[in-house]
């Protein structure tokens, strides 16, 4: 293999994925215990997305962190009404706010 050439041995690989996680693991937060969390869906979203920003999958750490919220919102929602809302994170949040279930500070 030529030196300009894209090297993905699997040496490479986990020796790219341990240095990104030694360098990122210390500023992020303590992982939530799973005992603490009752939906196993919701704690799931969480550990795949602690687990993309460790290995510096930043876009795809967003996007379950969005998923998180979402998720998380549509479950206070069902708690709080025993309703099951469907549709847009915007949607669910205008619901919230309107029905004084958040309040603007909470979002």
């Amino acid at each position: 293999m030529g030196d300009n050439e894209l090297s993905l041995l699997k040496e490479d690989i986990l020796s790219i994925g341990i240095e990104s996680v030694n360098q990122i693991y210390d500023l992020l937060p303590v992982p939530i215990n799973p005992e603490i969390v009752f939906d196993n869906y919701l704690y799931d979203i969480y550990s795949e997305s602690y687990r993309c920003l460790c290995f510096s999958l930043f876009d795809a750490g967003i996007i379950l962190i969005g998923q998180l919220l979402e998720k998380t919102l549509k479950e206070i929602i069902l708690l709080k009404t025993g309703e099951i809302k469907t549709g847009t994170m915007v949607s669910s949040i205008q619901y919230a706010l309107d029905n004084n279930i958040l309040i603007y500070e909470d979002i």
